[in-house]
């Protein structure tokens, strides 16, 4: 849940608007998976919002985990598409299964409830099977992972041949920085126990900090076209990842309420993609 059902039903419906804005304005095929993947990020508030707001908290429970399954592939096929790369489709068949699992097993769902900032959901996957929930972090991991890492490529040699000046790629860095910046505090009010109130307030701030050197760059002509704010970009997407292994490394729990944590992150989500849309050649 998105802090309170309202809330997270208001941010499901501000990103299906944004992903009707981006059928509206794409008009490259390379473009054409990044609404899909904001389309995804959306509904899985939806579902989060009818899970604490009706009685089939099974249902919706198998819905949200078909959901959030996909974006690793979609993000995946994103990143290479943006590196001109070759989309290995057998990704989506990982998802597919998986998506399956879910909606198909009768136990599937062990159990689930909402708490104060994010819903809960136990599964046959996370901490009761190894083998399938290996395979799903490595899925959830891995491909993304590699499309991000050709994506990288891609940038650095447009960037050997840029002349950016060095305050010009601090600038720009500044976005990755604070990005990180919010997770790494999530993290520590975690392990430390930071009241939830006080936690939510200080990284909503860092989100909104974020936003803010996103828009700021956005409005220098001379910034917003270059290799490296574009790689910024999808960095805000892909570093979620990293978060996800720490936080599952130090507190197992976590797995049951990771999917719902980024929240907060999700309409800083749909911004990045916008520009992604708008400043990618």
């Amino acid at each position: 849940m998105c802090f309170t059902p309202i809330v997270s039903l208001a941010t499901a419906a501000t990103e299906f608007s944004v992903c009707g804005y981006l059928l509206k304005k794409i008009r490259s095929r390379k473009f054409i998976v990044m609404p899909i993947f904001i389309f995804l990020l959306g509904f899985y508030q939806l579902t989060e919002f009818m899970l604490c707001s009706s009685e089939y908290v099974n249902l919706w429970a198998r819905i949200g985990f078909a959901t959030y399954t996909f974006l690793p592939a979609v993000m995946y096929h994103m990143e290479m598409s943006l590196a001109g790369k070759k989309v290995r489709k057998e990704v989506y068949i990982f998802a597919t299964l998986f998506s399956g699992l879910a909606l198909i097993h009768p136990s599937f769902i062990l159990g689930g409830g909402c708490n104060l900032l994010h819903v809960s959901i136990q599964s046959m996957i996370f901490n009761q099977n190894q083998y399938l929930m290996i395979t799903y972090l490595a899925y959830y991991i891995i491909y993304p992972g590699i499309g991000f890492m050709a994506f990288t490529n891609t940038i650095t040699k447009q960037e050997c041949s840029s002349q950016l000046k060095h305050s010009t790629r601090i600038a720009i860095l500044m976005l990755p920085i604070a990005i990180l910046l919010g997770q790494f505090y999530f993290l520590y009010s975690l392990l430390t126990n930071v009241n939830q109130d006080v936690s939510w307030v200080t990284s909503s701030i860092i989100v909104a900090v974020t936003a803010l050197i996103m828009t700021g760059i956005v409005c220098v002509p001379l910034l917003k076209r270059t290799g490296l704010f574009i790689w910024s970009m999808q960095f805000v997407l892909t570093s979620s990842i990293v978060t996800l292994l720490i936080l599952y490394a130090i507190y197992p729990q976590f797995a049951y309420d990771y999917s719902s944590i980024y929240c907060q992150f999700a309409l800083l989500y749909a911004l990045t993609v916008i520009f992604l849309v708008r400043y990618t050649k």
